[in-house]
């Protein structure tokens, strides 16, 4: 009985033994299991970038890159600005790029390490701007890390680092390779070049007439045509219409000015336009503009064809792509207007201050203003419901027969307020077509003039 007894004991304790080391065994598999594979890794720093440059260079050249940032980006690598630092040329690139045009330029600067980087143009240019006046040291360091168990893993970071001379100062700014950062069209193949006055003239005759909604996307740019004509004379055209006003302009330069060999047209959108002429108002009215033109390879993703403009004087320069698509031919109407036979002479000074006046009164969306011309007197007339009406008359230089025609008083506005001409020319055909303004007489400036033609539909009111 007591050997019984004492050989279940003993199986007892030896199953309970057996039971805890396999607790023990499957325990100790489960922490090897769960517990993460240790690698070791390895940290290298290297300099990217080391310049320095005068901090009001710098702060101008970030001021105008700006504009190619766009407002809201598809990724956040384009609120960026590209630096390069070249050590042969002593220079820093600095570009923008919002994928349809970008900007650069460059600036002087003592470069001890070429390379490249982007970094938030925002950040830096309000950093720029708290500077002190002086010289600005420029330093971008890469740290790379490396897996040494998983040599085909690599990470970077690269931090951009700002000291003011004489300063006891430093900012670390986060920044990026500048592998990544979207390279712009190269565009190499000169077209012409032509005075910034001129230049700026046709575009701003032009950006009056451009649609500002999105009905037909071409109409929210500007048609330009560059042509040879028969005096071996470069001709430039624009073409711009917002169904209701129609722009025609026209310049001539001498081929020696040129390198202009076959017949080009594009259309660029407004908004490239208006940067650029806000660009052309800040220069020299005699510095030349060199134009250059590309056809650009398609993409795997799309095989239409595409290319690329830039213009370009001292060390800036703005790309852009043109738009795609075919923009409306309106030569018909530059025809119709040939048969107008109803002239009216008005000093344009007198008939912009009566204008701006008159529209104080003017009435609703349209904003209507009946002219009336007869006995060398063009009589204006406008009403607003519940506010008031107004009327003026001034004398005129007039041929034909009288004449009667609505405008939206606006519209008219913005186009005299761009002649430069002492008088300005309307021609009319009766109150439902088209009427032609432009320019007459004397010119205010000494530049050359740019023949601008700007067509007008009337208001159809009964």
């Amino acid at each position: 009985m007591t050997e019984t007894i004492i050989t279940k004991e003993r199986k007892r304790r030896t199953t309970s033994t057996i039971s805890s080391r396999k607790k023990t065994t499957n325990s100790t598999t489960k922490a090897s299991k769960t517990e993460p594979a240790r690698s070791e890794s390895s940290e290298s720093t290297r300099t990217e970038i080391e310049l320095s440059c005068a901090r009001t260079d710098l702060e101008t050249a970030l001021t105008y890159v700006r504009k190619g940032v766009p407002q809201n980006p598809h990724h956040p690598l384009l609120h960026h600005v590209s630096l390069v630092a070249d050590s042969e040329s002593n220079t820093l690139e600095l570009t923008t790029n919002s994928l349809d045009f970008g900007m650069n330029t460059k600036i002087k600067a003592k470069v001890s390490q070429a390379g490249r980087l982007t970094v938030s143009l925002e950040v830096l240019d309000k950093l720029i701007k708290k500077f002190p006046q002086g010289q600005i040291k420029l330093t971008a360091i890469v740290t790379e890390v490396t897996k040494e168990k998983d040599s085909n893993w690599q990470g970077d970071s690269c931090q951009l680092i700002l000291a003011p001379d004489n300063e006891d100062a430093q900012f670390e700014l986060e920044a990026c390779l500048g592998d990544e950062f979207p390279t712009l069209p190269q565009v190499t193949s000169r077209l012409l070049t032509i005075p910034a006055s001129i230049l700026l003239k046709q575009i701003s005759s032009a950006l009056i007439s451009v649609a500002t909604k999105q009905d037909n996307k071409m109409l929210t740019g500007v048609r330009f045509k560059f042509t040879v004509d028969a005096k071996n004379l470069a001709r430039i055209d624009t073409i711009s219409t917002d169904s209701s006003r129609l722009t025609f302009t026209t310049s001539l330069q001498p081929m020696n000015k040129v390198k202009l060999t076959t017949d080009t047209s594009f259309t660029l959108s407004a908004k490239v336009l208006k940067e650029l002429k806000n660009n052309l108002t800040a220069t020299s009215s005699e510095q030349q503009i060199r134009v250059y033109y590309d056809e650009l390879e398609s993409s795997e993703e799309s095989q239409a064809k595409s290319a690329a403009i830039m213009f370009a004087w001292d060390d800036k320069r703005i790309v852009a792509l043109v738009m795609q698509g075919d923009y409306p031919d309106l030569s018909a109407v530059r025809e119709m207007v040939d048969k107008n036979d109803k002239i009216a002479v008005f000093n344009r000074l007198t008939l912009l201050q009566s204008l701006q006046r008159l529209a104080v009164l003017s009435e609703g969306k349209n904003k209507i203003l009946h002219i009336s011309l007869a006995d060398e007197r063009a009589n204006f007339k406008v009403q607003r419901s519940g506010i008031g009406k107004g009327r003026e008359s001034h004398s005129i230089v007039m041929s034909g027969e009288a004449a009667s025609i609505h405008f939206n008083i606006k519209n008219l506005i913005d186009i005299v307020s761009t002649i430069e001409s002492d008088e300005v020319c309307l021609k009319l055909l009766d109150s439902q077509s088209p009427c032609l303004i432009e320019a007459y007489g004397t010119y205010e400036s000494s530049t050359i003039p740019v023949k601008v033609e700007h067509i007008i539909a009337p208001l159809l009111v009964e």
